[in-house]
């Protein structure tokens, strides 16, 4: 396999990955009833009566995980490394600054409960780990 096709197949399966941690992330079992308070909403369930609204929600999750799992691969390989503590020190930053700086900043801004920040930082930040584990251990 070429270098280009190694970068997109693992994109693919990190951006998969990290989109089925979003499904077990936000259930109700884990975050998915916090994250509802967190939203203003507690007490709800998420409305999957509207299956095409909801189908394109899941497709659009499904896209920007493969995006960020995109973004993942591009970074690792510009770290030029197979080593998955290399790779952590090399995106810790990034995430920091790119994720979960923003973040912060929409929730005094939107008056969002800090809940919110942890909940989502959280599965973005994981799901960031999750594909650099994948990408290394398999790549």
């Amino acid at each position: 396999m070429t270098f280009m096709e190694t970068s997109v197949l693992a994109a693919l399966i990190g951006g998969v990955l990290h989109f089925l941690l979003g499904w077990a992330w936000y259930a109700p079992q884990l975050f998915g009833n916090a994250w509802l308070a967190s939203i203003g909403k507690p007490g709800q369930t998420m409305d999957m009566s509207n299956k095409k609204g909801m189908l394109k929600k899941l497709l659009f999750s499904l896209s920007a995980s493969i995006f960020i799992s995109a973004a993942t691969v591009h970074t690792i390989n510009l770290l030029q490394t197979t080593s998955f503590l290399v790779a952590i020190k090399g995106l810790v930053f990034p995430a920091l600054g790119f994720v979960l700086a923003p973040l912060a900043m929409g929730i005094e801004y939107e008056q969002k409960k800090w809940s919110y920040f942890f909940i989502n930082g959280g599965y973005f930040v994981t799901g960031i780990l999750l594909t650099a584990a994948i990408i290394t251990l398999l790549f």
